[in-house]
């Protein structure tokens, strides 16, 4: 093959490597880290430092080894450190994580540690590209031009494949160890000579990442196009236990010998809708995860619709498949964003359940915003109630958002109380229920019918000198006020 087809072939799976790299790189982080703001940032951050410093490196070795065949190495080392990568990660992340640092510096470190060896590696690829391709000094521009064209498509052909198709099929693990097989391959385009002396090498670590892929777990692991799945077996409070987790932290879960029963407490917080609106027909729930609370309304208020938005269809079939949902007659099922929902033309609602809060590492800002809640009121009826639940602590790094998003619906709702489910949930956090009325009504805690009183027996009092503040679309630093 001639050597300048090969070099364009390179440079164009490289640079479509690189960026399958970076969108899986996130991944590998969600489950320890969260998928927050912060996180993207340092993955995004520490990858492009590495690669300025590659394209550095890798010209000055152009210049120095004028040679293929210390471009075969390159791409030999690049394969060899992603597959290091895959075997260390849970080893580093883990390790990271028993240590008291911020976000911040958790996220860079392990970005460091994992990302930078392989970004350093493949960004030398094109410097190297563009030496070897260069035969006299008055076609350079137009030969640099075309390498870092074809990198840039083989980018671009990454980002759609990896982001649309990839994650969603194949799952992390996988397709880190496809990508290292395809650097693998492309090296051997300039050292197939050299194959027998670092076959061990190579053979040591594609044998180490296979056992690690097929080895027994006690939890399964998928890749949707929105998040990290895992489905683990546990105990809770002495049941036998099904854990749905997102990206780390259990969202949903379910006792084995009692799938429609409520496990966790601020779940059965939302039962207070009929309390606050005793005529309600239609409700509206953001957030469907584990689909627990829908099951048992389904089962509770067989009379009324249930709407439920939850942007993560892969999450619909999971619950259906794993934790026992079936959907009923008066149930409908909205896979989409929600605020894309808010803005559709669509009946009015009795009452809206917010359940999209509740990651302790990364909140959708969006969805926590003035603008958010005066759509939410738009779609409510004149009566209508809105019921949210918030994970953190009053005392604790997330008492900003918290106070931040009952200051931002107290500038649409005209009434909102707040109520602390006093144990702490599976994942160590409270989480706090903010009932927001449409038409202020008179609450006398005295005369609570016993159905409620121990789902509101802790209501919440925030002090006058809050440190939060109104939330909007155009600032909502929402991963630094929970504690980034």
């Amino acid at each position: 093959m001639n050597i300048y087809i090969k070099l364009k072939i390179t440079v164009f799976l490289s640079g479509f490597v690189l960026m399958v790299f970076e969108l899986v790189g996130l991944r590998v982080l969600a489950p320890f880290l969260g998928s927050s703001s912060i996180v993207w940032t340092s993955v995004i951050g520490i990858i492009l430092l590495f690669m300025s410093a590659g394209y550095w490196k890798g010209g000055k070795l152009a210049d120095q080894y004028h040679a293929t065949r210390v471009l075969g190495l390159i791409l030999l080392g690049a394969a060899a450190s992603i597959l290091v990568m895959n075997v260390s990660k849970n080893v580093v992340l883990v390790q990271l994580n028993s240590y008291s640092l911020p976000l911040i510096t958790k996220s860079l470190l392990a970005c460091t540690l994992l990302f930078g060896a392989p970004s350093f590696l493949m960004a030398m690829v094109s410097p190297f590209a563009i030496r070897l391709s260069m035969d006299k000094k008055e076609n350079s521009g137009s030969v640099a031009g075309g390498i870092y064209a074809f990198s840039t498509l083989g980018s671009i052909v990454g980002t759609f494949l990896g982001g649309f198709v990839l994650i969603s099929f194949l799952g992390t693990n996988l397709i880190i160890y496809l990508l290292s097989i395809l650097l693998f391959l492309l090296s051997l385009l300039f050292i197939v000579k050299e194959f027998h002396k670092i076959a061990l090498v190579v053979a040591f670590l594609v044998v180490g990442n296979g056992l690690q892929l097929t080895k027994s777990r006690n939890y399964i692991d998928i890749d949707t196009q929105y998040a990290r799945v895992f489905i683990e077996h546990g105990n809770y409070k002495n049941q036998e236990t099904k854990f749905l987790l997102l990206d780390g932290y259990v969202n949903s879960g379910m006792a084995i010998a009692a799938p429609n029963k409520l496990l966790f407490e601020y779940t059965q917080f939302f039962d207070v809708l009929k309390y606050y609106h005793p005529q309600f027909d239609r409700v509206l729930l953001f957030g469907g995860g584990g689909f627990s609370y829908p099951k048992h309304f389904q089962e509770k208020f067989p009379s009324a619709h249930l709407d439920i938005v939850e942007i993560d269809g892969q999450l619909t079939q999971i619950s259906q498949e794993h934790f026992a949902f079936e959907k009923a007659m008066n149930t409908t099922i909205y896979n989409e964003d929600a605020r894309y929902f808010l803005q559709k033309e669509h009946q009015a609602y009795d009452v809206v359940l917010y359940d999209v809060l509740t990651s302790p590492l990364s909140i959708p800002f969006h969805l926590t915003t003035q603008e958010t809640f005066k759509e939410v009121s738009h779609i409510l009826m004149d009566d209508g109630v809105l019921i949210l639940n918030l994970l953190g602590d009053l005392k604790g790094k997330s008492a900003r958002f918290i106070e931040s998003e009952f200051l931002t619906l107290q500038s649409v709702f005209p009434q909102v109380l707040i109520y602390s489910a006093q144990e702490k949930n599976v994942n160590g956090l409270h989480n706090y229920m903010m009932v927001a009325i449409k038409q202020k009504q008179e609450i006398l805690n005295e005369h609570i019918p016993k159905t409620y009183q121990k789902l509101l027996a802790h209501p919440v009092t925030l002090k006058m000198e809050m440190n939060g503040f109104v939330l909007t679309d155009n600032f909502a630093p929402v991963d630094h006020l929970i504690g980034g």
